[in-house]
């Protein structure tokens, strides 16, 4: 936070270094899901993509913070940010554009639009964060219940591989809600039905477990 404040106050030379350095600040608000950090510094990384030298810092700043849009239901911000995080990445950095298509798909999903995010999970290659999107598909397109405990099984053996982090937080809660629907004999996933709040963001029974 501190490296992030000189930045912002000039004391960084290097626009290279400055973005790494926001960088970094967002995937700690991805990780703890920080609304209130990122409505304070997502508007600084807007001026980054008019320098071409560090434009791939705004595409990364972009996805984390259309990450913590979306899981906060703030789904039109989370489209403008994600949307254009992979054109940025098409513009700059392409190595890592599967990360952003990971993300938009989980919007997709919540959004109820299986059929994209599952093109979009194809585009994605293999990032990690495309487990939750990708076993939320595959539970809606779920059959059986051997299809629907295989699901189940595939998030579970990934969430095995990463015991303690803090950063599987949100997938442990798709894990449990997937279990409690095995256990209830449900047909499908409901992430795609949401309510507004007060203020006007919406919410999945997903969503929901996520204390914001």
């Amino acid at each position: 936070m501190d490296e992030a404040a000189a930045a912002y106050g000039g004391e960084v030379d290097s626009p290279v270094v400055a973005g790494e350095i926001y960088c970094k600040l967002m995937v700690a608000c991805e990780t703890v899901l920080d609304v209130p950090r990122v409505e304070q510094w997502h508007r600084v990384f807007a001026t980054l993509e008019q320098q071409l030298d560090v434009a791939w810092a705004s595409a990364i700043c972009r996805m984390h913070v259309g990450t913590v849009w979306t899981a906060a239901g703030r789904w039109d911000e989370a489209e403008r940010e994600l949307t254009r995080s992979v054109e940025l990445y098409d513009e700059t950095y392409r190595a890592l554009r599967p990360a952003a298509c990971a993300r938009l798909a989980e919007l997709r999903v919540r959004q109820g639009r299986f059929g994209e995010a599952e093109r979009l999970l194809e585009a994605s290659g293999d990032d990690r964060f495309g487990i939750r999107p990708a076993t939320r598909v595959a539970w809606q397109q779920a059959v059986t219940d051997t299809d629907r405990n295989a699901a189940v099984a595939a998030l579970a053996e990934v969430l095995a591989q990463h015991v303690g982090a803090l950063a599987m937080l949100p997938d442990l809660a798709v894990l449990a809600d997937l279990q409690c629907g095995v256990a209830r004999g449900e047909l499908c996933l409901p992430a795609h039905q949401t309510w507004s709040t007060p203020d006007g963001h919406q919410r999945t029974p997903l969503g929901a477990v996520i204390v914001l």
